[in-house]
């Protein structure tokens, strides 16, 4: 065949064009490179800056990279966000195409992988189809043609581009196959091996990096991935797993996020479960973990139930029956599910024993032992991870562990706290994660309370903290109320009456327990004033001061954890001719904050704000895409376009009202179309900088 024209060496550049769809403008940013942003890939050097000599392979040359078909061209200065790039033509059965080698095992089969890359058209000829996508490509051996070729697993194909400014493609893709090599090539939708039936297109920044479900989970192959036999158990296997009752199926195609899982049914009284001996020490009393799993109904039989949920159980010895027994201290069950599709739920639960094993089991509301009674569904990704401790709290000795002389205050004590009122007594070997803890009786008029000064500076008015306790209902044997709460309280100064009191702040309630089982509860609270003591007692609904109307409870694990952060805002680098970008106001949750943009030139008309996440600092030349003097300092996130009111333009930034956005790092940059200024007609300001706070 005739072979295409090359490609002229172009200008590096980030900042290329801009479009406008109503309000929003698309300027396509280039982030930082692969090398940069992509800890953990698979792929060496995915962003082609390393060992560069431009010009056509094997001539040309780029570390770790060899050219597969044709000749492709090493670019040193085109590239995303860093000089060095790859240029290449091809359509669906001829072209140019580079291989690696991967470095380690490579590619595992069954693992998922998030892979990234960025990639833009080049105009050779209007002769040509006027857009490019790229392929990538896994082979299990050197690979030695064009693809794509049925010995070649194909990882992902972009999306079609006929655009000359860069584009980033991002997803996620599980192996079905070992691999230790990968492929990259251009095509288009033509299948005839003719130069003028090619596309052009430059690549870069290849990311491949894998996706590890849970981190820290305490269950072995929770994803049953591993030693997948498919059939049914005990027959069919996935490693570490054990049928419990009657056979469960292990499914090697269907899988929530990979291939495997586990498939069951059962009702109240009857099922199919399995079980896990955990590793290392297990479940811990007292500890608190985040239990998640996906789950979903399978429609086998439209007599049966149309539903179905997952019940999680932790046993204390080797488990033998079907997991609705008492002797079975239940972890959580699922929300029922009618859907075929894959649902995911995540819980919170605070062990009240050790264990050493888990069981699961498919349930529905029937206690009838008939095969017509039974619900069927598929497990997968069971992921049970312990949760940090107390850290950073403003209580000391928060977990009665420090200084224990068992016995009623003030003849018994422990380090730090002191009773309030009556005479709280000092448990010891009983705790929720340790030996310590404070049994006390109550109700909303009278009771025995516990009081701590706290140390350092204590409360702060307008902090926002987490709050979590351990506790339970304690059983004095005399005929009193069934249930008990806690209420902690702070106060200024020094408090001398039981609580509640109009001198205290009240922090929170816990809900009423009738558990001899330590529970643990969680909350959020801003404090509305400056607060030295901490008091904590149990109460229950009753005002009658008599010793039959109280309720007797133990508490442990108080932990309060400064949650707040500052909202902050600050400047970086300098804008191009005098273009100035700045806040007003302070960026809190909740709020709104005004991007204010000024020294706007006379005869823009229009100017844009870009909110990001990436901030470049000392900033990405724009010399070289007609912008001398300016600098990019964000990543294209979003962009907000405002129409200028002489040499000002403002936008609104709404802060979002939800604590997880404390302390996130918000970047902004404005843009104006000033045509009297650059070639291109477009400046750029300073960038800035919003760290979301509390308060």
């Amino acid at each position: 065949m005739t072979l295409p024209p090359r490609r002229p060496s172009q200008s590096p550049g980030s900042f290329s064009s801009i479009k406008l769809s109503g309000v929003v403008a698309t300027a396509l940013f280039c982030l930082p490179a692969a090398g940069q942003d992509c800890a953990g890939s698979l792929v060496a050097n995915g962003h082609f800056t390393s060992g560069l000599v431009g010009g056509s392979m094997p001539t040309g040359t780029v570390g770790d990279w060899s050219q597969l078909t044709a000749s492709p061209q090493v670019m040193t200065s085109d590239g995303c966000s860093a000089p060095g790039c790859i240029q290449m033509w091809g359509n669906q059965v001829v072209g140019e195409s580079v291989r690696q080698s991967l470095p380690g095992s490579g590619i595992v089969a069954g693992r998922t992988y998030q892979v990234s890359l960025r990639y833009r058209w080049l105009d050779n000829n209007s002769n040509l189809p006027p857009y490019v996508r790229f392929r990538l490509c896994a082979s299990a051996s050197v690979p030695v043609q064009y693809p794509p070729t049925a010995s070649y697993d194909v990882i992902g194909v972009t999306p079609n581009t006929s655009s000359t400014a860069w584009s980033t493609q991002s997803f996620q893709w599980t192996a079905p196959n070992n691999a230790s090599h990968i492929t990259i090539n251009p095509e288009n939708d033509v299948a005839i091996n003719l130069g003028t039936e090619v596309s052009w297109g430059q690549v870069d920044d290849i990311c491949i990096v894998e996706v590890v479900p849970c981190p820290g989970t305490i269950v072995d192959n929770g994803d049953f991935s591993a030693g997948l036999v498919g059939g049914s158990m005990p027959t069919a296997t996935a490693a570490d797993w054990s049928p419990l009752t009657a056979s469960p199926q292990v499914m090697t195609s269907d899988g929530c996020s990979a291939p495997g899982c586990i498939q069951m049914w059962g009702n109240q009284v009857v099922g199919e479960s399995i079980f896990q001996q955990l590793p290392g020490s297990g479940i811990r009393a007292g500890r608190t973990y985040e239990v998640s799993l996906c789950y979903r109904w399978i429609n086998n039989n439209p007599i049966q139930p149309p539903y179905v949920r997952f019940r999680l159980s932790a046993p204390t010895a080797s488990p033998s029956d079907y997991p609705t027994l008492s002797t079975y201290t239940p972890i959580g069950s699922t929300p029922d599910t009618s859907s075929t599709s894959w649902q995911s739920h995540s819980f919170q639960w605070t062990a009240p024993v050790d264990a050493q094993w888990i069981a699961i089991n498919p349930e529905n509301d029937s206690s009838i032992n008939h095969g017509d009674f039974v619900s069927w569904g598929q497990i997968d990704d069971i992921c049970i991870r312990e949760l940090p401790r107390c850290s950073n709290g403003l209580v000391a000795n928060s977990g009665f562990s420090n200084g224990l002389v068992p016995g009623s205050m003030p003849t018994g004590s422990v380090a730090d706290w002191s009773p309030l009122n009556a005479t709280p007594q000092v448990i010891s070997p009983d705790g929720c994660s340790g030996p310590g803890c404070i049994q006390m009786w109550g109700n909303q008029v009278v009771g025995e309370s516990i009081v701590q000064q706290l140390p350092g500076m204590g409360i702060l008015a307008g902090r926002t903290y987490r709050i979590n306790v351990c506790y339970r209902w304690h059983d004095s044997g005399a005929n009193q109320p069934t249930y008990v709460r806690f209420r902690l309280s702070a106060s200024a100064s020094s408090p001398g009456l039981y609580p509640p009191q109009a001198s205290y702040d009240l922090i929170g309630i816990t809900p009423n327990t009738s558990s001899a089982a330590w529970l643990s509860h969680s909350f959020q609270w801003t404090a509305p004033s400056n607060a030295s003591y901490l008091i904590i007692n149990p109460e229950n609904d009753s005002s009658v001061n008599n010793g039959n109307f109280v309720s007797w409870g133990q508490i442990d694990d108080i932990c309060i954890q400064d949650i707040s952060v500052q909202a902050k805002s600050a400047s970086y680098g300098v804008g191009c001719f005098g273009l100035a970008l700045s806040g007003n106001g302070s960026p809190t949750l909740g709020s709104t904050l005004q991007l204010v943009t000024t020294n706007v030139p006379s005869g823009t008309s229009l100017g844009f704000t870009i909110l990001s996440f990436t901030r470049f600092d000392p900033g990405i030349d724009l010399g070289g895409n007609g912008m001398p003097g300016c600098r990019q300092f964000v990543g294209f996130d979003a962009a907000v376009t405002f129409l200028p009111s002489g040499s000002v333009g403002s936008v609104a930034f709404a802060v979002p009202n939800n604590i997880i956005f404390a302390g996130a790092l918000v970047r902004s940059q404005s843009a104006t179309m000033s045509p009297a200024t650059t070639p291109l007609g477009v400046i750029t300001s300073n960038g800035l900088e919003l760290e979301l706070g509390t308060y």
